[in-house]
């Protein structure tokens, strides 16, 4: 369990330092896979903090697990969860997660993939959900339209909802 740890602090520490510098060049001298792993690693140990949404990942350890002077509490502060809906052509509603991290008082970093939803998608939604280690998360509306994005390197910059 503590690996799944370390890989979250690893990923906080991969995404603070791609925000603290030239997005582009930082990202192209990471390789892709690495930093897609430690993202998609960090969204598993960030998900949830209800039964029933955990039931599944029973062997990952929570943020809430730890006490809040733990480092990996500290430098994940900024790290949270993305969540995603929209409704699809046919009326389905769909929602899915993924890990974003505030990079300023107003934007997000995280995955290009992650706004992958279909062309034909309506009522697209996003909240980024911060210290999610009990169910009185602070939580962001996101603007759907990105700043600034790159499917090449995957990423993408989303800017909170003025008056969040």
């Amino acid at each position: 369990m503590l690996r799944w740890s370390v890989t979250c602090v690893a990923a906080a520490l991969v995404i603070n330092a791609i925000a603290k510098s030239d997005t582009g060049t930082r990202l192209a001298a990471t390789p892709l896979s690495e930093v897609a792993a430690l993202l998609d690693q960090a969204a598993l140990a960030l998900q949830g903090t209800t039964s029933a949404r955990r039931a599944h990942m029973a062997t990952i350890e929570r943020l809430a697990d730890f006490r809040p002077d733990e480092p990996i509490r500290t430098l994940a502060r900024n790290v949270g969860m993305l969540w995603i809906s929209f409704t699809e052509s046919n009326g389905a509603r769909k929602t899915y997660q993924c890990t974003a991290t505030l990079i300023a008082l107003d934007k997000i970093l995280s995955n290009h993939h992650c706004m992958s939803h279909p062309n034909s998608a309506t009522n697209l939604s996003l909240e980024l959900w911060l210290d999610h280690v009990t169910d009185a998360a602070a939580s962001f509306r996101i603007e759907p339209v990105p700043l600034e994005q790159d499917p090449t390197l995957d990423y993408v910059i989303l800017r909170i909802t003025p008056g969040d």
